[in-house]
């Protein structure tokens, strides 16, 4: 399988969108309306699960920031803090006992620091680091676990800059068994964003081309499911599986396009520039063999990130002001906190 060159758009995706997250200092409500006017709030009582947070919390110096991780009850709204020290988006485990933490970050997060993944159950308590940090130019992001609980997946990154490779990031999809702290590697570079169909299956994740899915046991068969170039911007993320493994929901920067920008012409250069920093990014559903493709909505800019419940009903917008959820239909709108968000993971609690 051949793929692009990749330079700098991964750098964006894992460096500057984690800075932005616990660093921006304004902005709106994390959901636009797809069509027509806003939905009316509607009060909570139908959310079920347990939203895991890594949010920013106090301030440190005037650069940095405690980070905490954080769960939600979604029934009740109420917050309980379980560890100090994340830096990226958490994962729940399928049976709702344990979540994994990225807590590599990009080396600028205050708290706890050393270890790739924090593995701890959802009631705070059983912390354990499963593998052994390695050097601070090395990332473990994106984690997903198996559904039998016994291997995470993420996203492998080594920056370059201090070895002579000119400050790139070199990205690629890992399998980690949590027991014996082996890792294997699952999909050569560029990939990231890995996701795991509900029997874990199927390996769906983002290359500079696009969005691909794979057999999850060695990453065989590796078949493109959307083309990046579908989009005025073409940069995707956050892949997440639906309807039992038939569908998956992605975010998109950018409106549907019939081919990818060419120009080389400074004037065109720096229209994309501007449309790289204003275009709207929505979140899309296509179906596994790769036909029906729909826009569900579009996302605020100042949306940071965004997941689905674990009915696939609702979705959940962090941003700069809070988080709200809709469902799928935008009929409905509920505010679920008014505190700044952060990196987000849906699921049920058993153990909390």
């Amino acid at each position: 399988m051949q793929r692009p060159s990749f330079a700098l758009t991964l750098v964006a995706v894992l460096l500057i969108a984690s800075v932005f997250v616990l660093l921006q200092a304004g902005g709106s409500a994390p959901i636009s309306p797809a069509v027509g006017p806003r939905p009316s709030p509607t009060q909570p009582g139908a959310l079920r699960g347990h939203l895991a947070i890594c949010r920013r919390g106090r301030q440190i110096n005037q650069l940095q920031w405690e980070t905490v991780l954080v769960i939600l009850d979604m029934t009740t709204l109420k917050e309980d803090v379980i560890v100090t020290g994340c830096g990226g988006s958490p994962a729940w485990s399928s049976d709702g006992l344990q979540l994994a933490v990225d807590r590599s970050g990009p080396g600028f997060f205050e708290g706890p620091t050393g270890y790739p993944f924090l593995v701890i159950n959802a009631d705070g308590s059983g912390k354990r680091n499963p593998v052994q940090f390695e050097n601070n130019d090395t990332f473990y992001t994106n984690p997903v676990w198996t559904p039998d609980g016994s291997t995470i997946y993420f996203a492998y990154s080594i920056n370059t800059m201090n070895n002579g490779g000119g400050g790139l990031i070199s990205t690629e999809v890992r399998a980690l068994d949590v027991a014996s702290g082996v890792m294997r590697l699952i999909v050569p570079g560029p990939a990231w964003a890995p996701t795991l169909s509900p029997d874990g299956r199927t390996l769906a994740y983002i290359v500079p081309s696009g969005l691909w899915i794979a057999n999850a046991a060695d990453g065989s068969s590796p078949r493109q499911l959307l083309p990046a170039s579908l989009f005025s911007i073409g940069i995707l993320s956050r892949p997440q599986f639906v309807e039992h493994g038939e569908a998956i929901v992605f975010a998109a920067q950018g409106m549907l396009a019939t081919s990818a920008p060419t120009s080389q012409d400074p004037s065109a250069r720096a229209t994309r520039w501007m449309e790289e920093h204003a275009a709207p990014v929505g979140l899309w559903r296509i179906g596994l063999d790769g036909t029906g493709l729909q826009r569900l909505m579009w996302l605020d800019q100042d949306t940071w990130d965004w997941a689905l419940s674990p009915d696939g009903q609702w979705i959940a917008a962090s941003g700069v002001n809070g988080i709200e959820v809709t469902d799928l239909n935008r009929e409905h709108l509920i505010r679920v906190s008014d505190q700044r968000g952060g990196w987000i993971a849906w699921g049920e609690a058993t153990g909390h």
